[in-house]
Order: C-alpha cells, then structure tokens, then sequence
C-alpha cells in the first residue's frame, strides 16, 4: 500500500461527529470500508461524490437507508475470498 493511500484512508477515518454526538452505525460501517478500500473506491461503488462520502462519514448529512443496503452488499462482496 502507497504511503499517500494510507494516508488518506487514515485522514478519512479521524474525521467525526463532534464528541458530543456519539457515531452512527452507518457511521462506523463507512468508515470501516473506506480503511479497507479506500475513500475514492467506496464512493465509486455507492456511486456517490467523494464530499459526500465524506459528509455521510462526519455525520454532517445522514446516509438513505437504501445506501446501507449497498454498503452491507459491497462489505460482503469485498471481504469474500477469491476463488481460483
């Protein structure tokens, strides 16, 4: 892994909802997936905006429900083994 896509994938993950507003489920399953997969990639296959990604993340918007569903789908995908 790059050093400049670690980094980010970091960056991404530190940025949060105040103290006072504890995170969301929605919240900590994003986050989650982009240290896996990186921010660029994960909005790509929510086929969303980067800022956007990265608001849903911060809890400055909130993520539809239908989104969880492809979230929940792209985390399954992902952590399955390859076969071949």
């Amino acid at each position: 892994m790059r050093d400049a896509e670690r980094t980010e994938r970091n960056d991404c993950c530190k940025r949060s909802a105040p103290a006072a507003m504890p995170d969301t489920t929605k919240q900590e399953l994003l986050r989650k997936a982009a240290l896996l997969m990186g921010r660029e990639q994960l909005a790509a296959s929510l086929k969303v905006p980067v800022p956007l990604l990265d608001a849903w993340i911060s809890g400055h918007a909130a993520m539809p429900d239908r989104q969880l569903i492809i979230l929940a789908d792209i985390l399954d995908r992902f952590g399955r083994p390859e076969k071949g």
